[in-house]
């Protein structure tokens, strides 16, 4: 199939005359189209043929080969937009092109839904643009249905999803070039819409494969549904899809038709026997703003998507320079990661946590640090929170639990030291099928219980994983792993999730931790440390940084304690002179 790919590539139809066949019964009407189209720069091209009926329109249309209709709603014998289906049931592939008034902008739009190529004021256009959107109806009827005699099948699905059937990359790219030449001519922007559903991982590993890809065909059939005359929808791949609007007016435009899409797709969707809810994220750039070539566009969009996605998912957002330079910018520290992992620069530190009644080690965190030939000693926090989404944190949580589990079999080996170590979950787990027979194996090959790991995880990854979540904690904890809920007190935090997670412990935040002087926030710690004694769940201050924190956690009956005033993280032998020497605060 050939498509329309530079601004001054000509059409294949000015190869021949472009025959119109004019439905109007309004004789003034038909003059009126006749003279604009005299006045457009090609007007040598079209031959004009009218019927003031349906029925004469159909023995004309059996006679004789039309390139186009152009279709008034309201004739004698005509049934408004039924009209439509009417005259694709005679088994005619002809775009369609409607006629409406000042008023009818309304149906229009429904017309291009119901089949019509394109719509058309009256009174408002001009012979150039009149012409134009001739040629657009031409194209986008060839575009949208991939219908040419010469082709079959398989030319079709060269240029559409097998399972969508909504246009692929390579159609998309075809029609973004064409609106991209029209946006030129016409001095108007356009906008390119990058669309992805949260999550979707979760949703196929939940309900399974099958249900997973008939969303993806529901979410198609409803996104080319909040589409207009010239506009475009197409599955990139995968859960992403990506939509073109053409002659968007200003950004607060592109924003509103965003805000519609959002609001038909997140609409729960049935299928099966499942209720599903997902939720999307969108990434938005603009022409000429952005960008002035549809790789540009693309990419910006990609970029906004994913801050999208960082600021909380289920909305959209416009791409700025600024969020493309923190995307590069995050972009070079994941590959300077995967460098520095194959060069060995990670370490690990351990930072004791303290019982508070005999002043004992109870347990250690294992933090990463990475030994960057620059800058040195390089905390977690610098790093781990621009790569939590990413692939590569599982690679390195894999390194850490290796390193940790050979860490305690050594302990007990050369000091007899059993303590649980603790370590920091990763969201990506919760979508990975193999952690916890991962997990499983690495507690097989270094001979060790389950009951000598911590695990710590944010309630806010728990709340995203839901369901699948209560299944994931159950399986780890029914290894004898202990489960502490980190950040505790702070946000979201709910009382509920004390009840119907398999929980050993929670972490007060450290956030309140260095306000409890503070008489209001004083009171708060009190009630998180009397609800998780409560539910039998040990209380513990992380972050004490002062004696007087110290002090104030000890009156509250806090259980435990952790922080750089008690000790900061240390490289595993200066930790093991501490735990056989049983140095306590």
């Amino acid at each position: 199939m050939k498509f329309f790919a530079k601004e001054d590539a000509a059409l294949e139809v000015a190869a021949s005359k472009i025959s119109i066949l004019l439905i109007e019964d309004n004789a003034a009407d038909v003059e009126i189209f006749k003279k604009v189209i005299e006045r457009a720069a090609d007007a040598n091209l079209y031959r004009i043929e009218s019927a003031k009926t349906l029925a004469k329109a159909q023995k004309l249309i059996e006679k004789e080969k039309f390139t186009v209709i152009i279709l008034d709603l309201h004739l004698p014998d005509g049934k408004g937009l039924e009209t439509i289906e009417f005259l694709k049931s005679l088994g005619i592939e002809i775009p369609i092109i409607v006629m409406t008034g000042m008023d009818d902008g309304k149906i229009g739009i429904e017309a291009v839904r119901q089949g019509a190529q394109e719509y058309i004021v009256k009174g408002s256009i001009n012979g150039n643009l009149l012409s134009d959107s001739i040629k657009h109806a031409i194209e986008r009827h060839k575009i949208v249905y991939g219908l040419e005699k010469e082709k079959d099948q398989h030319q079709y699905f060269a240029d559409h999803d097998h399972l969508t059937n909504l246009p692929n990359r390579k159609l998309l790219y075809a029609h973004f070039e064409l609106a991209i030449a029209q946006a030129q001519r016409t001095s108007k922007s356009l906008a390119v819409l990058f669309l992805d559903i949260d999550d979707f991982k979760l949703t196929n590993d939940t309900y399974g494969h099958v249900v997973g890809d008939q969303l993806l065909k529901s979410l198609a059939s409803r996104l080319t549904g909040c589409l207009r005359a010239g506009d475009m929808a197409a599955r990139l791949g995968g859960d992403e899809f990506m939509v073109v609007l053409s002659n968007v007016e200003s950004p607060r435009a592109a924003g509103i038709a965003a805000e519609r899409i959002l609001d038909s797709i997140s609409q729960m969707y049935e299928i099966d026997k499942f209720k599903i809810n997902p939720t999307f994220s969108i990434g938005i750039s603009l022409f000429p703003q952005d960008d002035g070539s549809a790789d540009g566009l693309v990419s910006a969009a990609d970029v906004a998507m994913l801050q999208a996605k960082q600021l909380g998912k289920n909305q959209y957002g416009f791409f700025s320079p600024q969020i493309n330079v923190k995307a590069q910018e995050i972009k070079e520290l994941e590959s300077q990661l995967m460098t520095a992992f194959k060069n060995g620069e990670f370490d690990i530190h351990y930072q004791p946590e303290y019982q508070l009644s005999d002043k004992s080690v109870t347990s250690v965190q294992a933090l990463i640090r990475w030994k960057h030939p620059e800058l040195g000693l390089v905390p977690a926090k610098h790093f781990i929170p621009f790569i939590e989404q990413n692939e590569f944190l599982l690679t390195l949580n894999s390194w850490i639990l290796e390193k940790t589990a050979e860490q305690i079999k050594n302990w007990k080996k050369l000091k007899g030291i059993s303590i649980p170590v603790s370590l920091n979950l990763a969201p990506a787990a919760f979508r990975n099928e193999d952690f916890i027979k991962n997990f499983e194996a690495t507690l097989k090959k270094y001979k060790i219980d389950g009951s000598e790991f911590r695990l710590e995880m944010r309630e806010a990854d728990i709340l995203n994983y839901r369901e699948k979540a209560l299944t994931f904690l159950n399986s780890l904890s029914a290894l004898g792993i202990q489960l502490v809920l980190d950040g505790f007190g702070v946000g979201i935090s709910s009382i509920t999730q004390l009840e119907k997670l398999p929980l050993n412990a929670v972490k007060i935040d450290r956030s309140l931790i260095h306000k409890c002087e503070d008489p209001q926030t004083k009171s708060m710690i009190k009630a998180i440390v009397d609800i998780a004694h409560g539910f039998r769940l040990v209380a513990i201050g992380e972050g004490v940084e002062t004696e007087s924190q110290l002090e104030i956690l000890k009156t509250l009956n806090c259980d435990r304690v952790q922080g750089f005033f008690l000790n900061k993280p240390l490289p595993a032998e200066q930790m093991m002179i501490i735990l056989s020497s049983k140095i306590h605060i």
